[in-house]
């Protein structure tokens, strides 16, 4: 099972989510959009797991106890690929976000998870392999927020030749 650990949105949050991406989309000459069914924010990339590791990451999930998770959408960037940058929306930075994925982190290392050791950087991919004009404007009219209750465990599958995340659990705060 190939999985990670995710924020997903409320249908509000996704239909604003969905407005920015329709903004880039209206930019750029090619590129493929995040389906809107997929948009999330991951905490920390799982990989391939046995299913008999499933209990160990629900129980860490469970221990992440948190309330009045405010994230704030302000900006949107990308990362240079060569054939064809990744556009995301980023979020303003928060402490309590970095903290639950800092814990979630320490706690599947323990457990004897191999992690990547990348640095944390919260986005939601909006659209990948993305040619733009060099006259690119700005894409974020105002910035907007929503409030998270619960983090899920995402399994990535390959459905018809296309990525389908499929959330198999989800903790209760």
């Amino acid at each position: 099972m190939r999985l990670f650990i995710a924020i997903n949105f409320n249908k509000e949050t996704k239909e604003k989510i969905l407005k920015v991406q329709k903004d880039l989309i209206g930019l750029y000459s090619k590129g493929n959009p995040t389906k809107i069914e997929n948009i999330h924010l991951t905490l920390i990339f799982l990989g391939e797991i046995e299913k008999k590791k499933l209990p160990p990451i629900k129980n860490i999930m469970d221990g992440i106890k948190f309330s009045n998770l405010n994230l704030v959408f302000d900006k949107i960037g990308k990362f240079n690929r060569r054939n064809g940058d990744i556009y995301w929306l980023g979020i303003e930075e928060n402490k309590k976000l970095l903290d639950i994925q800092n814990k979630l982190y320490k706690d599947l290392l323990k457990e004897n998870f191999i992690l990547d050791k990348k640095p944390f950087s919260p986005h939601i991919t909006l659209a990948r392999k993305v040619v733009m004009p060099s006259n690119e404007k700005q894409i974020l009219s105002s910035k907007f927020s929503t409030n998270i209750n619960h983090l899920s465990l995402m399994e990535s599958q390959i459905i018809d030749r296309k990525v389908s995340y499929k959330e198999i659990y989800r903790n209760n705060n």
